[in-house]
């Protein structure tokens, strides 16, 4: 019996160890098929707004192309929402290729051919505006420099290649690992396998010695029927108590979707606009506050930036560079109160308002926020 119970225990130390060792493995393969997946969003993020970038130029140039040929004012808007959201591609692809000095280096290069193409665009608009084709056609006639259009995209393509490289290598590298991680966590479970199986025939081995004991044990029945009865009404009372502490939790549980409910009342019955927005500054929830105050149904408003009906007031100091306020509260987790802006409602005037955003977060991290507008009722002079 002695030498048995240590063979067996030496077998399942050794199954324990295996079963340990394939955990770490496993835990191991998810840890970098985890930070494996951050890289690769982290890298198309970044081709997308590459793309995005050199998109919005072509938005843009058409736009003051078409300006130059027709005079349509809205043109003008059209080319200057195209180089706003230029640059804001272009200010998210140098965030997200701050830690990599190469890729750096060749956002710098390209916002510095940007910001020629820019001051270009500039100076066609102004030329155009002053009746002066002379520096029109001389500013039209330097698309043959060195920085041009297709020089812009070909830097861009470059970035594109050079990530869906690594993407590439990346790739290859995961498949070899869970290769490596899908062969030594077979072989574990095989040598599992046939040291439960040795255990198993030690077992059987055992169980005739046991049958020997069997008498033994019929002798012990009655006290052992002793210790059951009193372990059966041990546990007939803690059952007794468990059915108590579940009745107690329905009714926690009902208790929480009552004051849910509640709370989402409140909501809807407050007489000021509240939206819920996305980190990306979609509208997720409105109250119908919201729905009064823009004269817009549910489908103009959800899943639709909030830029399409709030217009954010100018910047007091103009020489300051251009950033959203919203965008910053949400990237840096702080509160923005009293941020004046105004509404836009089809058919109206835009409104004034005043607009705070509290950021929301799920554990440390800020997934969303909510914003509560007000209106400014006070008649206009």
């Amino acid at each position: 019996m002695d030498k048995t119970f240590r063979i067996l225990l030496t077998l399942f130390v050794i199954v324990g160890a295996l079963l340990i060792g394939i955990v770490i493995v496993a835990i191991g393969n998810t840890n970098r098929a985890i930070r494996a997946a951050a890289w690769v969003n982290h890298t198309h993020a970044y081709i997308n707004e590459i793309d995005a970038t050199l998109g919005s130029l072509r938005e843009a140039e058409s736009a003051v192309n078409a300006f130059l040929l027709n005079g349509d004012p809205a043109n003008s808007s059209h080319y200057g929402r195209a180089f706003a959201e230029l640059a804001e591609h272009l200010t998210v692809a140098q965030a997200l290729a701050a830690a990599d000095p190469v890729e750096a280096k060749a956002v710098a290069e390209l916002d510095a051919m940007l910001r020629y193409r820019a001051e270009r665009a500039r100076t066609l608009i102004a030329a155009h505006r002053a009746n002066d084709p002379a520096t029109v056609e001389a500013t039209l006639a330097g698309d043959t420099d060195e920085i041009n259009f297709v020089t812009i995209e070909q830097a861009a393509r470059n970035i594109r290649l050079r990530q869906t490289q690594l993407l590439n290598e990346r790739d290859q590298t995961a498949f070899q690992q869970d290769q490596l991680a899908r062969v030594t966590l077979y072989l574990g479970a095989l040598f599992s396998v046939l040291i439960l199986v040795a255990a198993s025939w030690f077992i059987r081995d055992n169980l005739n010695a046991r049958r020997q004991a069997h008498q033994l044990l019929a002798e012990s029945n009655e006290q052992l029927e002793i210790k059951v009865q009193a372990r059966t009404a041990d546990l007939e009372s803690v059952n007794k108590k468990l059915r108590a502490e579940n009745i107690e939790s329905r009714w926690s549980n009902q208790a929480l979707e009552h004051q849910l409910r509640y709370d989402g009342l409140i909501i809807n019955s407050l007489s000021e606009p509240i939206l819920v927005v996305t980190k990306a500054l979609k509208v997720s929830r409105i109250n119908p506050a919201t729905l009064r105050a823009t004269h817009r149904t549910s489908v103009q408003l959800v899943d639709h930036p909030i830029e399409s009906f709030i217009k954010l007031a100018p910047p007091i100091d103009a020489s300051s560079p251009r950033s959203n306020p919203l965008v910053d509260a949400l990237e840096f987790g702080f509160d923005l109160r009293d941020c004046v802006g105004s509404l836009v409602v089809d058919g109206s005037p835009d409104r004034p308002i005043r607009l705070n955003l509290f950021p929301l977060r799920d554990r440390d991290r800020v997934v969303g926020g909510v914003m509560t507008l007000y209106l400014d009722h006070s008649p206009s002079t």
